[in-house]
Parts: C-alpha cells; sequence; structure tokens
C-alpha cells in the first residue's frame, strides 16, 4: 500500500554533490523555482510549514503554504517517514476538493532530497487563537447569551458540519483540534492538517498514523490498538468544545474516570444540556459516544433557543470542603517525591528554558537553585506544609539534594544573582523558612547571611534592590539585626534616588525609557518593599515617597463602570496576573491600606480585583501568571479588608485547580501547570506554588503571603526597639 501515495511523484535520486537536509527558513529566500519564503509559521526537526508567495507568472501569484518533508528523517517502525504523510495529505486536498472547505491543492516538488507540498493559504485565525485572544470573557458570554456567545456556537456548528461531510466520506480526521480549524474574516471556517487522517473504505493508511494531539485524543486512539473510528472524531469535538468554552486545554481536563469527569464538565458548563452532550461525546466506549450529525443537530437547537433569558448565570459550586483540599495536597507532596517530578541522582528538576523538544511530551531536565524555577520554591513550600500538619518525610531524600545544590551554585561562588525571585535573596528566604519550621537544622544560618549580602543597581521586586529588601525584612533576627539595618537603609536610599524626581523609575526598553506599573517588574513592586519598610521602621519620609509612586499608580489607572486596569507603556492591557497584571497591582493598594488604613487604597485595591473575572477560567496555573498567583491575591484581600467575596472568589479558584488536576497511575496527582506537556515541582512556574494557593486556603493562619509578607516566615526580632534604633536612613 505504500507504494499508491508516491504515483505521480519525481522519485529522481540526488544529484552528486547535492546538499542534502531542510531549506534555511528565511524570509525573502527561495524554495523550489517559483516560491519566496515570506515567514515561518512552524519549525520541527521533521517538518517545517512556511508561508510563501509563489510566481508562476505575469497573472498567476499570490500566497500559499508549503509543508516541507525532510530528508533523512527518522522512519517510524513500519518504514514510513513525514514524505509519507504529506503524499497522504495530498491525496487528500484533491480527493476532497469542493466537497467541504479544506486549502486547495496547488503542487508539489522535490528538493535536495525533500518533499514540498503546496496548498492554499486560508486568510484567517485559527478557533484556538481566537479563544486566547477573547481571553476569560468569553465564558461569560458564552454564559449569558449574547453576540459574542452566538457567534462562538456557530463556529462550533460549523466545525461539526465539516467533520459530518468528512465522515459522510468515511474518512476521520483524527487531529481535531483547535489549532486546525481556520476562522476567516467573514467567519467560515476551513477544515486544515489532513495528514493523520484515515480512509474507512480503503483501511488506509495500513497501520494508521501515529498519534495526534494529547487531550483531543480519544482513549482508543491514545493506546493505538484499534482502528479509527469516526467516534475519534467525536470525542476529539468534545474537548474542542471545553477549550472554547473554558480556554483550558482538553490535556487538563478529558483524562478523568467517567464520574470524574462528568462532575469537571458540569463545574466548567452550568447548562445541563450542553454539559450533557459534551459528557456524551467525551465517553470512554466509543459506542456510547453521538454521532457527529446528533451532536450537530443538538447545538443548532440550542443556538435557536439560546437567548441571555434562557442560559444559566452561574455553576453554583459551592466553596470546597477542607478535608478534600487537604487530601489532594497532601497527595500532591507525595508526587512531588515521585519520579515524575524528581530525578532519582539530582532531585528535582525544571524544564531548560533555553530548548524546546519537538516531542513535548519529553522534559528537557535542568536542575535551578531559585525561587523562579528553582529547588528553593519546593524547599519553602515543605517547611510550610510541615507546620501545617502535612507529611512530609518522604520529602528528605530531595531536600538533602537541594541543599547540595543550592551550596554547589550559590554558596560556592563568589558572584551569585541577587532579588527575590531571579536570585539569593529568595533563596535566603527559603532556608530561613526551613529552618524556622525544622525542615533543615540551624547549620545553614551562615549560607542566609552570605545570600542577603549582594546587591543590585535594578529598582525592581523580581531581581533587584526591593527584592533583596524584602529578604532582608524576611530574614531578620537578632544576630542579622546591625547588619540588616544597614542594608535596608541603603536599599531604601537607593531606591529614594530613583523613584523621587518622579514617583516612579523606568528602564530602557526598544530604545526607549519606559515605566512598567506591575508587581513583579515593575514600580508596583518597589512600592511595595517602601511601604513593607516603612511599617518595620516607623519612617515617615519613606512611607511618604511609597504614597507619592501611589500617586503615579492611581493617575495611570483606567476606570471602567466601577472597575480599574492598567495598561503597559505600549498600551497593551496586562492581564489578571500576579507578575504583571491587575492582581499584583492590587497587592501594593492592600499593603498601603494595611499601612495607612486610607479608604482611597481600600477602593483601588477591590476596583483593580473587581477587574478579574469573578468565575475567572484560565489555561495558567501557575503563581507567577495564572491562577494560583490570583488566588493568593484573593486570599491576603479577604485577611486585609474581611470581606467575604474574596475568599468565595478563591474558593472558585480551587474548585477549578481541583478540577484540572490529573492523576498518574504510578506517582500520583499533579497538574501541568501552563502548556507544558511535563509537569515540574517548581514554585512560580509548577507544582509547588499551586499546592501552597490550596494549602494557604485550607490553613491561612499557617501561610501568608509568599514572599512578599516577612510574616510569612514568622520571625521574631527578641529587642525590636533596639533594632528601630539601628535604623538611620541616610537620605530619606
Amino acid at each position: 500500500m505504500k507504494a499508491e501515495t508516491k504515483t505521480g511523484v519525481n522519485e529522481l535520486p540526488l544529484e552528486e554533490g547535492e546538499k542534502k537536509g531542510k531549506a534555511e527558513k528565511k524570509a525573502g529566500k527561495r524554495i523550489g523555482y517559483n516560491y519566496i519564503i515570506v515567514k515561518s509559521l512552524k519549525e520541527h526537526k521533521k517538518n517545517d510549514v512556511v508561508k510563501c508567495l509563489y510566481i508562476k507568472g505575469l497573472t498567476r501569484f499570490g500566497f500559499c503554504v508549503i509543508k516541507e518533508g525532510t530528508f533523512g528523517d527518522s522512519k517510524d517502525k513500519h518504514g514510513r517517514d513525514i514524505k509519507d504523510r504529506l503524499l497522504w495529505q495530498k491525496e487528500l486536498h484533491e480527493s476532497l476538493h469542493g466537497k467541504l472547505r479544506l486549502p486547495k491543492y496547488l503542487g508539489s516538488f522535490e528538493e535536495n532530497g525533500n518533499y514540498y507540498l503546496v496548498i492554499e493559504l486560508i486568510k484567517g485565525k485559527s478557533i484556538g487563537t481566537l479563544v486566547r485572544k477573547a481571553g476569560p470573557d468569553l465564558r461569560n458570554s458564552l454564559i449569558n447569551g449574547d453576540k459574542d456567545g452566538h457567534l462562538y456556537i456557530g463556529y462550533l456548528i460549523q466545525i461539526a458540519a465539516l467533520l459530518e461531510k468528512l465522515h459522510r466520506e468515511e474518512i476521520v480526521h483524527r487531529d481535531a483540534t483547535c489549532g486546525n480549524f481556520i476562522i476567516s474574516g467573514s467567519g467560515r471556517v476551513s477544515m486544515i492538517d489532513m495528514e493523520l487522517s484515515y480512509s474507512l473504505l480503503r483501511g488506509f493508511p495500513d497501520p494508521p498514523f501515529e498519534l495526534g494531539t494529547p487531550g483531543f485524543m480519544s482513549p482508543q486512539q491514545m493506546e493505538n490498538q484499534v482502528l479509527p473510528c469516526k467516534s475519534d472524531d467525536v470525542f476529539a469535538f468534545g474537548a474542542m468544545f471545553l477549550q472554547v468554552w473554558t480556554g483550558i486545554s482538553p490535556s487538563k481536563l478529558t483524562r478523568p474516570p467517567a464520574e470524574e469527569l462528568e462532575g469537571r464538565v458540569k463545574f466548567l458548563i452550568p447548562d445541563p444540556g450542553l454539559a450533557e452532550l459534551v459528557i456524551k461525546c467525551l465517553q470512554y466506549d466509543p459506542l456510547q459516544r453521538p454521532s457527529i450529525s446528533e451532536v450537530k443537530k443538538n447545538l443548532t437547537a440550542y443556538k435557536k433557543s439560546y437567548s441571555k433569558t434562557s442560559a444559566s448565570s452561574n455553576s453554583g459550586a459551592g466553596l470546597p470542603a477542607i478535608g478534600k483540599v487537604h487530601e489532594v495536597v497532601q497527595q500532591g507532596i507525595h508526587t512531588m517525591n515521585s519520579a515524575l517530578l524528581a530525578d532519582k541522582e539530582k532531585g528535582w528538576f525544571a524544564q531548560n528554558q533555553q530548548t524546546v523538544k519537538d516531542d513535548r511530551s519529553k522534559i528537557d531536565k535542568e536542575y535551578f537553585v531559585s525561587f523562579q524555577f528553582g529547588v528553593s520554591g519546593p524547599l519553602y513550600f515543605l517547611a510550610k506544609a510541615m507546620v501545617s500538619g502535612f507529611d512530609v518525610s518522604g520529602s528528605m531524600s530531595n531536600v538533602e539534594k537541594a541543599l547540595k545544590l543550592i551550596e554547589k551554585k550559590y554558596i560556592r561562588r563568589e558572584e551569585v544573582a541577587p532579588g527575590l525571585y531571579y536570585g539569593a535573596g529568595g533563596v535566603a528566604i527559603a532556608l530561613q523558612t526551613a529552618i524556622h519550621h525544622g525542615l533543615i537544622g540551624g547549620s545553614y544560618d551562615e549560607w542566609i547571611g552570605q545570600l542577603l549580602n549582594n546587591t543590585s543597581n535594578d529598582p525592581g521586586l523580581i531581581n533587584g534592590r526591593a527584592g533583596q529588601g524584602l529578604a532582608l525584612l524576611g530574614c531578620l533576627t537578632d544576630n542579622r539585626m546591625e547588619v540588616a539595618s544597614k542594608r535596608l537603609s541603603q536599599d531604601a536610599s537607593f531606591l529614594t534616588e530613583v523613584i523621587k524626581p518622579h514617583g516612579y523609575w523606568s528602564i530602557i526598553y526598544e530604545k526607549k525609557l519606559k515605566a512598567y506599573p506591575g508587581l513583579l517588574f515593575g514600580n508596583a513592586g518597589t512600592l511595595y518593599f517602601l511601604l513593607e519598610y516603612a511599617k518595620f521602621s516607623q519612617d515617615a519620609a519613606t512611607l511618604e515617597l511609597a504614597e507619592n509612586g501611589l500617586t503615579w499608580l492611581i493617575k495611570k489607572a483606567v476606570a471602567e463602570k466601577g472597575k480599574v486596569k492598567w495598561k503597559s507603556p505600549s498600551g497593551h492591557g496586562i492581564g489578571y496576573g500576579l507578575a504583571e497584571g491587575a492582581g499584583g497591582i492590587a497587592m501594593v493598594f492592600l499593603k498601603a491600606y494595611e499601612v495607612t488604613g486610607k479608604q482611597v487604597y481600600r477602593n483601588y485595591a477591590e476596583n483593580a480585583l473587581l477587574s478579574i473575572p469573578a468565575e475567572l477560567t484560565d489555561n495558567c496555573l501557575t503563581q507567577d501568571t495564572g491562577l494560583s498567583g490570583i488566588g493568593e491575591v484573593y486570599l491576603e484581600a479577604f485577611k486585609v479588608l474581611k470581606d467575604e467575596q474574596w475568599k468565595n472568589r478563591a474558593g472558585w479558584i480551587v474548585q477549578l485547580i481541583l478540577n484540572t488536576s490529573i492523576s498518574h497511575d504510578k506517582y500520583g496527582r499533579y497538574w501541568l501547570a501552563d502548556q507544558e506537556r511535563h509537569p515540574i515541582a517548581g514554585f512560580m512556574i509548577g507544582n509547588s506554588g499551586i499546592l501552597h494557593f490550596l494549602m494557604r486556603y485550607c490553613y491561612p493562619e499557617n501561610n501568608a503571603f509568599p514572599l512578599l509578607d516577612p510574616s510569612s516566615v514568622k520571625l521574631s526580632v527578641a529587642k525590636p526597639e533596639k533594632f528601630l534604633q539601628q535604623l538611620h536612613p541616610t537620605s530619606i
């Protein structure tokens, strides 16, 4: 059957001396005789996809898409390579032309041993791209039945109709994802990426090409033990529906047992009829799934009756049970110490940020120390978990490995990165927390002094003076009193010089000075330290400087219907997250209200948080920019403002995180925190940060805001009066 796919294709052998391998994907470079590269659309070791300009005459020119099958690419166990897939895709484009909206086949050629498939460029964006651009507001539109809600239900009906037509041709797509349906400017949907498709009439390819996209593949397709069937596409459609409705990757939602899956779908999709339809699509047994025609019929009927009055307004989900959350956290701690998240020899690993594997299910392991990416975060979390009553005894081997890595990368080096999240400050707090709560012995106290003896000319929180100042406050003990008071005074003086002229500080970006409002990377973080320092030092001048900065933040706010938002220096929205978004900025106003008691700061904190959808759904679960970080801010708002609505919002996020957990048969419960396909243990972008938020929700009395609140370590200075006497700011 393999020879059948190669009919009519130029198979001449390579000329002697002809260059083999991938063509360079550089704009302006020619491929073949008639095609000039405009830009690369996808790069992969097996095949690249580029947008090209084709010129075949004075009147025959335009844009197209070219897929490259690379010479010498590794073959599958049946001796087939990417060229075989592209030849099959060519055949499908030719045979299906005119029967459904699919890119037109324009030609093919070989060059340098590579095979190139040329197809029509469909102008538009994938429905996945549109869902990401719409953000969390799309779910509200779908629930409330407004214009956008109608629009996206219409897109889903068109997708079902395309799959229905494909099934009439007895072909299964097998990679029906939100990335493979393109929406044109006029709202018409087209299907792309047919290379995994299977002909039921011909039983071809034989065997079917592997595999598909995690989360969208049916259990049968993942197991690859039975022949493809139409119900595989029905499962994929149910997964697409979930992603459109929630913005969450189906890889986080479609894996649990049937009973748990049903609960997840009903939690996320409040309309009972739609929830039941999606549940049927996602049944494990393919015989229990409806046909795509039934799906289209049900959706069409729903759309006709779809209105603001008929749509459900919310999920009706109550607050999560503390006992259940405690159980999940304990399970997560167990998984943190398994081979899934920790190397047997080296301990907790991270994803190498400099490389991206083509096979994203495999992780390129790297070993970092910083709180942002490395072992300091899990160390900090486990110390807090210990004092909150969790069993961390199985973690000690990885704790020892973490300490050895800290010694190797930070203690034995003369120069290390400063800062709270990216450097020595966060490592120091992690060690101090671990010592204070008895996770490790006091012999590491000398390391903390060394780590705190770093400085930076950056005023920010994440890797600058503000972060290092918070680290000093967080590690404050009697034996560090004299050094700490001097360093804190120096930090405050430095920040005064930077901020005082304008009330804010700027960085050079794209050859221009720009002032960022955000917490971790911008002015809000610096102001947060100044407020914390003013609270500790009781220094009026420092407080006045911080309030001047808050005035600048207030001037930059954009008010809209009782909500406030901020924009980046380029004029774009900054999102909701802790690092740069509304949640992080709300933190500094919460701190200002806590320190001063002024109502204006409370108002801005509340209005910033009100700009975040109450039932927020998002694919990112991290502390850094995702739901865990926003949940931590809600818990802080409840602590400071004593308003139940913020606890309720945190409870919603807890429920959502519980409903996106994944259970490994061997290792236990874990999360894919963002777009990765392999979990990591890190705090700001991994599992320990998610677990910290869940734990803090259960036991707020034992867990303050991580890193930013010096009381999170719960240290005490034996003689605070002596400490205050030694604080003599030099230029405030």
